[in-house]
């Protein structure tokens, strides 16, 4: 049966359904739109995104997150292929972060495929949709598209709730004609001047824009860095939270990232939202 042809509640109730098709086991179903958020630079989002998708060409549980009986949460079926708009790096840049990534160990991979930045690629506009379709039929098939940032990838106003919803029905379309997911690299809100007002960084509502945004994704994952150390200026712990609209619940996760390799390690569960960003380093 077409997925888009409507049937009556009773067909419904008796449709024989499949297991779900997971990208990411626990996080993101097949034909899902996942966002994930940060402060600029801080949060590191270019180097997570990039490490999910080689995980993902290597069937490895993403970002090495283990559970000590249950092993990987965010295991990977089988190796999957990535196409990451990288709209901030040309490929000399991509190539940096590449090069720096395979010298701490990574092996090559063909699977990921890296797109530089193309002020011709963007959500908001149909000619926009039609040249990322275009481009990605080139690597197809494919299973993840990344947009790094979201800033970089519309014209219109990110808190006009009318252009977020281009946005998003372009997401679906891609994840339609192409039977792929979706993640959207995306910047926080910035923190208020008022000190007494103390903001919840890891709650899906500090996305910057509006809020039909967080409406329309199926999974948001936060990342809050942590203090880093004075002497070790390439080394960053992040805390990672997740709201997740297609799975049960799940724990904060901590992770160290080194910049300078693009290497991630998980760094033990936290403690859920009401986490102080202190406590990252217990």
């Amino acid at each position: 049966m077409h997925s888009n042809v409507g049937v009556s509640v009773a067909d419904l109730a008796a449709m024989q359904t499949n297991a779900t098709d997971w990208i990411i086991s626990n996080l993101l179903p097949r034909q899902n739109l996942m966002i994930l958020a940060g402060e600029p630079k801080r949060s590191c989002k270019s180097w997570l995104v990039l490490n999910l998708a080689w995980d993902l060409s290597e069937a490895k549980p993403v970002w090495n997150v283990e559970h000590s009986k249950r092993g990987g949460v965010f295991s990977v079926s089988k190796p999957m292929r990535s196409l990451y708009f990288a709209q901030e790096d040309s490929l000399a840049d991509a190539k940096m972060r590449i090069d720096a990534m395979i010298q701490a160990g990574r092996a090559p991979t063909k699977d990921v495929f890296i797109y530089p930045k193309d002020p011709a690629l963007t959500l908001s506009t149909p000619e926009g949709v039609e040249r990322i379709c275009e481009i990605a039929n080139d690597f197809a098939p494919l299973d993840v598209l990344i947009f790094d940032p979201l800033r970089n990838c519309h014209t219109g106003d990110e808190n006009d709730s009318a252009a977020v919803a281009r946005i998003l029905r372009s997401t679906a379309c891609l994840q339609q004609t192409l039977n792929c997911s979706v993640i959207l690299v995306h910047h926080e809100r910035k923190p208020s001047r008022d000190s007494r007002a103390r903001e919840d960084r890891t709650s899906p509502y500090a996305l910057r824009g509006s809020t039909a945004l967080y409406g329309g994704a199926d999974a948001i994952v936060m990342a809050v860095a942590c203090p880093m150390r004075a002497n070790a200026p390439n080394e960053h712990r992040l805390s990672l939270s997740f709201t997740v609209k297609r799975a049960p619940s799940l724990a904060a996760v901590n992770l160290n990232v080194d910049t300078s390799s693009g290497s991630v390690s998980f760094a033990g569960f936290g403690l859920g939202r009401a986490r102080d960003s202190e406590t990252c380093h217990n």
